[in-house]
């Protein structure tokens, strides 16, 4: 129903979509439809955070790594942003002390 040609409106859909595959554990599906968005908005740091949260939950540790830190880079203030990057890091530094 979104027009093809309004690339804005069809990414917030697909973000949108992204958090109910989120809120479902399916991962796959956020990431690709985060991917969509971002293609369309490369700056839609909604996107940006699904994917790099559900990245995350995949054990793409670094590809969550760098989908949060794009986000809080664009929005400084975002909490789930700071607190994933924290979160991430703390285990690649773990991960690399095995």
């Amino acid at each position: 129903m979104c027009p093809v040609e309004d690339a804005e409106a069809t990414a917030t859909l697909l973000t949108n979509r992204a958090e109910s595959h989120r809120q479902m554990s399916q991962d796959h599906l956020t990431i690709q439809d985060c991917t969509a968005a971002l293609k369309l908005a490369p700056d839609n740091v909604k996107a940006l955070l699904r994917r790099g949260l559900a990245y995350e939950r995949s054990e793409k540790l670094q590809a969550g790594l760098e989908d949060l830190r794009k986000a809080l880079a664009l929005n400084p203030g975002t909490q789930m942003a700071s607190q994933g990057v924290l979160r991430i890091t703390k285990l690649l530094k773990y991960d690399a002390a095995q």
